[in-house]
Parts: C-alpha cells; sequence; structure tokens
C-alpha cells in the first residue's frame, strides 16, 4: 500500500535518499543486483541506503528509516519493464537497479529530478 506526504517532506526524503545512495557507494563500491548486500564491498541501490546509514540490512529497516520510500510512484516510463502494478518507490528503486540495470549514481540522480 502507498502512502503520500506533504510536498516539503517528500522532496527531502528523496534528497536524503540520493543522498544515502551516494554515501553507500563509497562504503560499499561494487553494485549487485537482486540481494541488498554481497561479500563485504558489494550493495544494489538499496543495500547502499543500508550501508551508509548503517542500518541493518532488511527491507523494514530501510522503510522504517525512509517513510518516502512508501510513497507511490506516478512515473511509470521508469518502471515499465516490472512485475509490480503500482510501485511504491522501494519498489521503483528495485526495478531500476534489478531490471534496468541502472547504475546506483543514475538511480540517485533520478530520485532528485522527481
Amino acid at each position: 500500500m502507498t502512502k503520500t506526504m506533504p510536498q516539503a517532506e517528500y522532496r527531502q526524503g528523496l534528497h536524503e535518499l540520493a543522498e544515502a545512495i551516494r554515501e553507500g557507494c563509497k562504503v560499499r563500491p561494487r553494485q549487485t543486483f537482486r540481494h541488498l548486500r554481497s561479500g563485504a564491498d558489494g550493495a544494489c541501490a538499496l543495500g547502499a541506503v543500508a550501508a551508509a546509514r548503517k542500518l541493518p540490512f532488511r527491507w523494514n529497516a530501510l522503510y522504517d528509516a525512509f517513510p518516502v520510500l512508501e510513497t507511490g510512484v506516478t512515473v511509470r516510463t521508469a518502471t515499465h519493464h516490472c512485475k509490480f502494478d503500482n510501485p511504491d518507490l522501494f519498489e521503483a528503486i528495485v526495478c531500476l537497479n534489478d531490471h534496468l540495470k541502472l547504475s546506483r549514481e543514475e538511480i540517485a540522480g533520478w530520485l532528485e529530478l522527481k
């Protein structure tokens, strides 16, 4: 179920998420697919967030730390290849990372353009 939030809070959440992805890329420089982390240096986009914020590598920890992940995605062009019918931001990021194979830096840039 997707949630809504005030625009200013939404924009701030997107910015914080993008920054966490970029920081996490420094901590875990190797991008992974279909897993939050792999080995000592690998992480997907959301795994990079967990690494940057020193969160447990669990989905619920990410949702708790970044409520913006539960907001709906209205731009379907980025997620049209995904299996999700009405993706929340979390699912859209999974799609961009795992299915479309965007780099984590590209995903961070996409977040800041939303």
